[in-house]
């Protein structure tokens, strides 16, 4: 049952990929007649003005659309509930790696749009900047030795 279910969110997620795809595909195929239609009228450094300037202005309206949407509706939510103190006391024998990825689960747990949001700049980074990439290497090499070292 768990397998069927697996399959459909792969496919829905497919289909979903494939559909983004194909939009963005669609709209740079708009956008490139546009600018070819408006370069032989105005020249290139105008059509890309006008072009670049519309599309900001179609964007900015959608924003403003979904803001009005969202405030229309009273969509701001309830405040979340809050969570549950923490233990601030240190039990001992128990490694502070451990309670860093406790602590790490249960942000995560009670901050889910904040967590997605920094999976997702931490992903940016890390997919532009091969200097992050390197020095994500070196930590984690560095603490993957000092660990192996205890545990001898």
């Amino acid at each position: 049952m768990i397998d069927a279910l697996m399959r459909k969110v792969a496919v829905s997620a497919l289909a979903a990929v494939v559909a983004v795809v194909l939009v963005t595909l669609a709209l740079c195929l708009l956008a490139y007649a546009a600018f070819w239609h408006l370069a032989l009228a105005f020249g290139p450094g105008t059509a890309a003005a006008l072009l670049g300037g519309g599309i900001l202005a179609l964007m900015g309206l959608a924003g403003l659309l979904v803001w009005a949407a969202r405030a229309a509706s009273g969509a701001r939510g309830a405040p979340p509930a809050p969570s549950p103190p923490h233990a601030t006391a240190i039990p001992t024998g128990i490694p502070t790696a451990q309670q860093a990825a406790g602590a790490a689960a249960d942000w995560v747990r009670d901050n889910p749009k904040s967590a997605m949001l920094v999976a997702l700049g931490a992903g940016t980074v890390l997919g532009v900047s091969p200097r992050a990439r390197r020095l994500v290497d070196t930590v984690l090499t560095e603490a993957l030795r000092e660990h192996s070292a205890t545990v001898r």
